[in-house]
């Protein structure tokens, strides 16, 4: 897996050296899509003003810049990547907050943020399926440590006409278990949104909330 993890973080390196901050550079087509996805993922949160977040995968920064332009996010964020161009690039857009190079499965931060997103972290196809679902089952476990609240992550789903080579698709029932099973009891699949007008719902999301006291 530390292959695939380095091969990605190359191929993400140079799509930052090619597109910049455009959406493109986080395999995205367009800004409108993109927002939509921080939309339902954002859902998750009490507050989307003043929360605490960890952005893991954040690439350039365009969820806190989202949050900033659409809710007046002032809460206090935290940005990691395996990308060193995405992270030298959302430094350089949003100076007054923190980002980090690091793979998390190895590098974990130590401290905890009141809510986890991971955005499209889960798309790109790894050597192997078996990897792919080693890969997500490592990062949600991961991930969940680091929250306080909840983590809200997407993917894409098996329920399409269409699978791409290059991409990793889901059964939203396993992952749905697996939470339910190994993180929380308290969990929410979302599969009921239109990313593109027209086109059927190719991707899911999942809310997992820490268990109630």
């Amino acid at each position: 897996m530390n292959k695939d993890i380095k091969q990605l973080a190359e191929h993400y390196d140079e799509l930052v050296l090619k597109y910049g901050d455009e959406p493109q550079s986080a395999q995205w087509s367009d800004r409108e899509t993109q927002n939509r996805r921080f939309s339902v993922l954002t859902e998750i949160m009490d507050d989307r003003q003043s929360s605490g977040i960890l952005d893991i995968g954040c690439g350039t920064g365009s969820l806190l810049a989202y949050l900033e332009s659409t809710h007046d996010f002032n809460g206090q964020y935290q940005g990691v990547d395996i990308s060193s161009q995405a992270i030298k690039l959302a430094s350089q857009l949003h100076p007054d907050q923190k980002f980090k190079v690091a793979n998390l499965l190895e590098q974990p931060l130590g401290d905890k943020h009141d809510y986890v997103m991971m955005c499209g972290i889960f798309n790109n196809r790894l050597s192997t399926e078996a990897e792919c679902g080693s890969f997500i089952r490592e990062m949600l476990q991961c991930g969940f440590e680091h929250a306080k609240k909840a983590m809200a992550f997407n993917v894409m789903s098996k329920y399409v006409d269409f699978e791409a080579d290059n991409l990793c698709y889901f059964q939203p029932e396993e992952l749905f278990g697996f939470c339910k099973k190994h993180l929380s009891p308290n969990v929410t699949l979302r599969h009921d949104y239109n990313i593109k007008d027209g086109v059927i719902p190719f991707e899911f999301t999942i809310y997992v909330y820490k268990p109630q006291d």
